[in-house]
């Protein structure tokens, strides 16, 4: 296999994630019409939440 072609394909693939989590992100502002983490849609919509535990929080 192309080496080049590899990086091109894994390259892509990580342009179009980061660009479906800047999506969701943007959607989910909108939704909140928040910057912070109080959220109350939270208990009405419980998808859009983050859980605590897939957060990077130095312990």
């Amino acid at each position: 296999m192309d080496v080049r072609k590899l990086v091109l394909s894994i390259t892509e693939a990580l342009i179009i994630y980061g660009l479906l989590i800047v999506g969701y992100g943007i959607l989910t502002i909108h939704i909140t019409q928040t910057w912070s983490g109080d959220w109350p849609v939270d208990r009405n919509i419980p998808w859009l939440t983050l859980e605590p535990s897939l957060t990077l929080e130095p312990s």
